[in-house]
């Protein structure tokens, strides 16, 4: 049986994810292949693709979000004397159904929806494992609903709480904050995050956003509840920011940075005093979490803090793109189906998809170096330590929106003025900071924090405090605050990858890299080669690791072989 999740309800993050008699093989977000950043059109480019991975048997298309066709269509039933209204009602409502009913009439498969928190629900479990847990779903609204705790037990998920959409969505809250600050909604929150270690304290900001997002204790037995202003805050609309003008003028008397850090503190108090009455019951201690809100890598590392857990496992496609995977294993469930556990991202498209020279004929600029294929990470690894660049865009994409290795930049972690350099060429914005890679079992050397706790730091999604050796050796890839966003590399998961940190670290004594997205500011992470290709010549990046263990040159430059051979062992510059 063939299961397709799709996912592209919520007009950002479109995705579609492959489930083939009873295991996960592909997922893809619409954006890696449309090169539209958080594309949130119907996924045709990502379906044609799953739809080519199909095996023989029954197709179904599971998507989240509950159908609205029938109700918009007897509402433009009634109003018959203006059509044009009832057609900007289905163009606005329905859009996502009359696409996916569309495409599964032309794929000749079913349908079936699950709604959009059950599907958070369901990615979050699954990919924490399977077993019993308490599971959060977080983000900005679906389904009227904008948080929800469910019960994880022997496969079957039980909704404890939610937080209806009518008494606001901390989502939202952040997001407005997000608005004023000048940044792009439901997309630049991570930059507002990064803002706020870099504010200072100021007690009348904190007493205005805790009457933005007010906690108001529950009667007895029953959990805080949640309100967000909305005088503040306004309803969610495509065409209308969150903020009032009156939310942005009360802010604009303060500092950027500090009302990034009153709204990012607020935020972690408002989630955390929503959770502690239920995590004391975390079956084993286990802390699921998914949804758009968790995409923040600082509520994510205060999670641990809350009464009863002892591991949090965040779903590396936090956002609207695991819905395709969670909506996917659900039917899947519904059906019987027991599906194979996952403990990989990398289920994208292929980085070379064809012929490696016919791609290079097409892009001129680049040329493969003579060096055998399997001294690649060697070779790598000593460009690397003489302050090269190096971009990887080898094997499958990655689900989610972290860069773990398979399309990503690489770089020394020992120098602070490299992010200078990146974020010119890149068109980058400074307030981002960098994050490091390592070997797993070098995690005790970056931070004190156990590998047990935080399932994340395989995929970026916590930022943890970083040890004071760590912070001397790698400074460019630590935060303000002392964190770090780190990715913890497992051999047995990315075994290239982890070759190429064991190289390096064999000749600097260097623990980590630097690892950031392979794409320039506003554009999606690069989906293949030929994306890379494009990135590369506009960015001045001039060395490329791709598959087979080729590494790629700007033509006409002396080849990486010659480089590393004639290298002194100094740092360089990129």
């Amino acid at each position: 049986m063939n299961i397709v999740g799709i996912s592209g309800d919520c007009e950002h993050n479109s995705a579609v994810a492959l489930i083939r008699d009873g295991e996960l093989v592909y997922a893809e977000a619409e954006e890696r292949l449309s090169r539209i950043k958080c594309d949130g059109a119907f996924p045709h480019r990502a379906l044609a693709r799953a739809l080519e991975r199909t095996g023989p048997g029954e197709v179904l298309f599971a998507a989240p979000g509950l159908p609205v066709l029938a109700e918009v269509l007897a509402a433009a039933g009634t109003n018959g004397r203006e059509p044009g209204r009832a057609a900007c009602a289905l163009r606005e409502r329905a859009w996502f159904e009359i696409e996916l009913l569309a495409a599964a009439d032309a794929a000749g498969a079913a349908v079936e929806r699950v709604e959009h928190h059950r599907a958070h629900a369901r990615c979050a479990a699954y990919l924490a494992g399977g077993g019993d847990a308490l599971v959060v779903t977080a983000d900005g609204q679906g389904d009227g609903v904008s948080a929800a705790v469910w019960r994880h037990r022997d496969g079957a998920l039980e909704r404890l709480w939610d937080l209806p959409l009518a008494d606001g969505s901390p989502g939202f809250f952040f997001a407005a904050v997000t608005e004023i600050l000048g940044y792009r909604r439901l997309r630049d929150e991570g930059k507002v995050t990064a803002l706020a270690a870099a504010g200072a304290p100021h007690r009348p900001l904190e007493s205005l956003m805790a009457e933005v997002l007010a906690i108001e204790p529950g009667s007895a037995g029953s959990p805080p509840r949640l309100r967000v202003d909305p005088e503040r805050v306004a309803p969610w609309s495509t065409g209308r920011p969150l903020h009032t003008p009156r939310f942005a003028s009360e802010l604009g008397a303060f500092a950027a940075a500090d009302v990034a850090r009153a709204a990012q503190e607020r935020l972690e108090a408002a989630v955390l005093a929503l959770l502690a009455p239920w995590t004391a019951g975390a079956p084993g201690g286990l802390l699921a979490v998914a949804g758009g809100l968790f995409a923040n890598v600082r509520v994510n590392r205060r999670l641990a803090e809350l009464p009863g857990v002892s591991r949090v496992a965040v779903a590396p496609p936090m956002g609207d793109e695991g819905l395709a995977v969670g909506a996917a294993v659900e039917a899947a469930l519904r059906r019987g189906v027991e599906v194979a556990a996952c403990r990989t991202m990398l289920l994208g498209s292929p980085a070379v998809d064809g012929d490696l020279e016919d791609l290079l004929a097409r892009h001129p600029g680049f040329a493969v170096d003579p060096a055998p294929p399997h001294e690649a990470a060697s070779l790598a690894a000593r460009l690397l330590a003489d302050g090269h660049v190096v971009a990887r865009c080898a094997g499958p994409g990655e689900l989610g929106p972290r860069a773990l290795g398979n399309r990503s930049l690489l770089y020394r972690p020992d120098d602070p003025g490299c992010g200078e350099w990146l974020n010119r060429h890149l068109g980058r914005d400074p307030v981002m900071p960098f994050a490091p890679c390592v070997r797993r079992e070098d995690l005790p050397v970056v931070t004190p924090v156990p590998a047990e706790l935080y399932d994340g730091l395989e995929a970026m999604t916590v930022a943890v405090p970083v040890s004071a050796g760590f912070r001397r050796l790698c400074p460019g890839v630590v935060h303000g605050d002392g964190t770090a966003r780190v990715q913890a590399v497992r051999r047995a998961a990315a075994p290239q990858m982890w070759a190429l940190l064991d190289h390096f670290h064999q000749l600097t004594g260097l623990p980590a890299l630097l690892n950031t997205s392979l794409n320039r500011h506003g554009e999606p992470i690069c989906g293949g080669l030929a994306d890379a290709l494009v990135t590369a010549a506009a960015s001045g990046i001039e060395l490329i690791l791709t598959d087979g263990g080729r590494l790629l040159h700007r033509s006409g430059r002396t080849a990486p072989v010659r480089l590393a051979a004639s290298a002194t062992g100094g740092r360089g510059g990129p």
